[in-house]
């Protein structure tokens, strides 16, 4: 989890930090991390799943918390809040958080895709409540998830597919009629066994849900700079993926907006 200046994570029962500071630039040596302190909570077997909003870091299936509830950790004081907060009604389970971003402003609302993909569920930190909508049509335990202010994407190894969501954060109605769609286009390159640094440029077709065909390009490049997590075969790179997915959001982000 990071947030522009820090980074935290959970090893082992422990709770470490990386100082970022006021960083623009790679540093020709490496950032070591901290050792915060122990985690208030048992960690044997739990698999983290969490995802930053609002500035904190939010848990959702810490053990012995009740669903739909998450423990709070507050980056720039360094503690848990004592009680975790409830938030509505998702699941206690395995799957994948990502923050959605503001433009501008400090992210206010993150997603959360249980591993089955029966359903998504977007979280707000500001009012502590839950949108319950559609799960992605993929549904793959080992897929990436990404966001913008205005769609979500799910990069799907498994299906060989890339799959996005058309959020409106100002409706929730239209959130509830709204349902996942192919961007059929980017698909193919999931499994392409292209190097995982370089550039390129292409053209992408949008389908599905009740929407119109709609379609966009997007030019961009990608440098490896870590080992690859085996979720995009040939690819490699967790870099890669962000990269990709990052860039996929904003894309469809911006060509929403504009139709």
């Amino acid at each position: 989890m990071w947030s522009p200046i820090t980074a935290d994570s959970i090893s082992k029962g422990e709770l470490w930090s990386l100082d970022m500071g006021d960083q623009k630039s790679a540093k020709s040596s490496s950032i070591a991390w901290a050792d915060q302190k122990p985690v208030a909570f048992p960690t044997d077997g739990w698999n983290p799943v969490g995802a930053l909003a609002n500035n904190h870091v939010h848990y959702l299936n810490v053990p012995g918390v009740a669903a739909g509830s998450a423990q709070i950790f507050v980056i720039h004081f360094s503690f848990f809040q004592p009680d975790a907060q409830s938030y509505g009604n998702f699941p206690a389970a395995n799957g994948q958080a990502f923050s959605v971003f503001k433009d501008p402003g400090v992210q206010e609302e993150f997603a959360f895709v249980p591993d089955d993909g029966s359903a998504t569920y977007v979280i707000n930190v500001i009012n502590n409540s839950t949108q319950t909508l559609p799960g992605p049509s993929s549904k793959d335990p080992k897929a990436s998830y990404f966001a913008s202010p205005s769609a979500l994407v799910q990069l799907s190894p498994s299906s060989n597919a890339i799959n996005f969501f058309a959020y409106n954060p100002n409706n929730a109605n239209a959130n509830k009629a709204a349902s996942w769609s192919s961007v059929s286009v980017l698909a193919g390159k999931l499994t392409s066994d292209s190097p995982a640094s370089g550039s390129g440029s292409g053209s992408a077709t949008v389908s599905g849900g009740s929407s119109s065909t709609r379609a966009g390009t997007a030019t961009g490049a990608a440098q490896a700079g870590s080992s690859g997590n085996g979720a995009l075969p040939g690819v490699g790179g967790r870099s890669v993926v962000a990269a990709v997915g990052a860039a996929v959001a904003a894309a469809l982000g911006g060509l929403l907006a504009v139709l």
